[in-house]
């Protein structure tokens, strides 16, 4: 049963697309979305082309043993590791980056972002150099909207059905948040954290003059000197209303994962555009426009969730190559912009993993609902979880 699942996991990672030798017959997903704490809702067929087919590796993405292919998106389970609808095998004791500090494999959740190499080994596919990146951590400025949006360090977080976790929130909480920008650059949150006080991290695009920086609702100072409007980047520092002082030397934020002829399979918003000369392109998240391949299908006139191939030139012009469905069983893809509202101060019940974190401000305490000890420990808070080489599946209750 363990070989498997294993061997089911894939084969490629793309259509032929001209490719000279035949395209092995798809491989079924065996992913399973698991509990971990409160798990978000399972993921619906997710296929080339928005046709629903499943994804299959050809010798363009994962072929012989040694190939590897990127891939950037969010945990849905552990059946080894689901990420982008594909399942990978990886070790649980595997040293993973988590916004610059380094953890264990076993720490990883549902609704993380996670970014890595798919690399193909004689017994499957398997995760290699993890990283999470949060996209903004730091205190909660105002809660709105019955608690579906959120304002974290000055960054505008929608959370929707989806996002995982379980408790309350309140304005003051300390909270880190994985998710993704759309080309508005609004987050859309697939799991909320609470975390100690302390400092905040912010990702994203920066905007304004060289005397007025901001990342979203954000103003910079501090340590700027590398600091240009139109990069996108993450920053370490203080974060006291509104204001976030800078003390880390300013970082590129992580490039996509490259994988062989620069591929990558990356999980967006995005929505068609055009570039400079006028030819149709794709803006995938706040930063990236990606030229559109001959069989990449239908453009999205609006921001749309969805799973992408990309491919990177020499020249390092981005191509989209295909696309898959990105929802989840319940949800929709086309994600709503809603017109902003009033952020008013205010309890504010959603989901969320974890014992409670430090809070400031007001409000009533913030109540934390403990998921148990799933497979891991930690009291009344998010555990750890199976899976991996030598597990069926996540561990047992």
């Amino acid at each position: 049963m363990i070989a498997a699942r294993r061997i089911v996991a894939l084969a490629a990672l793309l259509l032929p697309l001209g490719c000279a030798e035949p395209v092995p017959s798809p491989a079924k997903l065996a992913c399973a979305v698991t509990e971990d704490g409160f798990a978000p809702k399972r993921l619906t067929e997710r296929g080339i082309g928005g046709t629903g087919a499943p994804i299959v590796l050809a010798d363009r993405g994962i072929g012989g043993t040694g190939a590897k292919t990127g891939v950037q998106g969010v945990i849905t389970g552990f059946a080894s590791l689901c990420v982008n609808g594909l399942e990978l095998d990886y070790d649980p004791a595997d040293p993973i980056d988590v916004d610059g500090t380094i953890q264990v494999a076993r720490d990883l959740r549902i609704g993380q972002m996670v970014t890595l190499r798919a690399e193909s080994e004689a017994y499957g596919v398997v995760a290699r150099a993890m990283a999470v990146r949060h996209v903004v951590s730091g205190p909660i400025d105002g809660i709105a909207n019955g608690g579906s949006r959120l304002v974290v360090a000055g960054q505008d977080v929608r959370l929707g059905g989806n996002s995982s976790g379980a408790g309350s929130l309140e304005v003051g909480q300390w909270v880190e948040i994985s998710g993704l920008r759309d080309p508005a650059g609004f987050i859309l949150a697939t799991r909320v954290d609470p975390r100690p006080s302390g400092e905040a991290i912010i990702t994203g695009k920066v905007a304004g003059p060289p005397n007025a920086r901001r990342i979203g609702g954000a103003a910079l100072r501090g340590n700027l000197a590398r600091v240009t409007s139109g990069d996108t980047v993450s920053l370490i520092g203080l974060y006291q209303d509104g204001v976030l002082t800078v003390r880390q030397p300013v970082a590129t934020a992580r490039p996509l994962p490259l994988g062989q002829a620069g591929l990558v399979v990356v999980e967006a918003i995005a929505q068609g555009t055009r570039t400079a000369n006028g030819r149709p392109a794709l803006q995938v998240g706040e930063d990236i426009v990606a030229a559109i391949g001959p069989n990449f299908g239908n453009i999205p006139a609006n921001a749309t969730l969805m799973v992408l191939v990309l491919e990177q030139a020499a020249t390092g012009e981005l191509t989209a190559l295909s696309q898959h469905d990105g929802r989840l069983e319940g949800g929709s893809s086309a994600i709503t912009t809603a017109t902003p509202t009033t952020l008013a101060p205010h309890v504010a019940t959603v989901t969320m993993v974890g014992s409670s974190a430090p809070k400031t401000g007001g409000g009533t305490s913030a109540k934390t609902e403990g998921a148990g000890s799933k497979g891991g420990s930690g009291a009344g808070g998010s555990s750890g979880h199976g899976g991996g080489r030598g597990a069926s599946g996540p561990a047992t209750k």
